[in-house]
C-alpha cells in the first residue's frame, strides 16, 4: 500500500506544501528540511502512496546507543489512515536489527492523542507529561501551552 524512501533534494516543494497545512502554516520542519536531508546516520524518510509523498518523519541518533523519533506528519489532505503507523513501524524494524540501541525516544503534545495513541499502541510509555507556559513582560499577556 504504502512506499518508503529517503527524502530527496526534489521532495521539497512537496514537503513544504504539506507543512503549510500543519499547525496553521509554523511547522519547524521548513527550516531543517537541508539539514535532515544531509543526515546519513539517521534517516529522514517520505511515505508515498499512488506516485504522491502523504508523509513523512525522521529517525536522528542522538548518540550512538540513543535514537529520537520526529517530524512524523501526514498529509491532512490525503485522507489516509495508516501513514503515521507504517513510518512507526518501518523505523521500530529498523532499529530492532541494531544491537547497540538502548533508548527510542520522541516527544508530542499532550493533548494529540492520535499520537499518543499510536506510540503507546507500538510499545512505547508515557515518562513525563508537562506544560509549557510563555509570559511577555512588556506586554502583560501570558499563553499557555498544553
Amino acid at each position: 500500500m504504502f512506499e518508503l524512501r529517503r527524502v530527496r533534494k526534489e521532495d521539497k516543494e512537496k514537503i513544504l506544501e504539506i507543512c503549510s497545512s500543519i499547525w496553521e502554516g509554523d511547522d519547524y520542519i521548513p527550516i531543517i528540511f537541508d539539514r535532515w536531508i544531509k543526515d546519513r546516520k539517521g534517516e529522514f524518510t517520505a511515505v508515498w502512496f499512488e506516485g504522491k509523498i502523504v508523509g513523512m518523519g525522521k529517525l536522528t541518533y542522538l548518540t550512538d546507543h540513543d535514537v529520537w523519533l520526529e517530524g512524523l506528519r501526514a498529509d491532512p489532505r490525503a485522507q489516509l489512515h495508516g501513514i503515521g503507523k507504517t513510518i512507526t513501524s518501518y523505523y521500530l524494524k529498523k532499529l530492532k536489527k541494531r544491537k547497540n540501541v538502548h533508548s527510542i525516544r520522541f516527544s508530542t503534545y499532550f493533548a494529540n492523542v492520535q499520537s499518543r495513541k499510536l506510540s503507546e499502541n507500538a510499545g512505547f510509555r508515557v515518562i513525563h507529561t508537562m506544560s509549557n507556559k510563555h509570559y511577555n513582560i512588556w506586554k502583560r499577556e501570558s499563553v499557555f501551552f498544553g
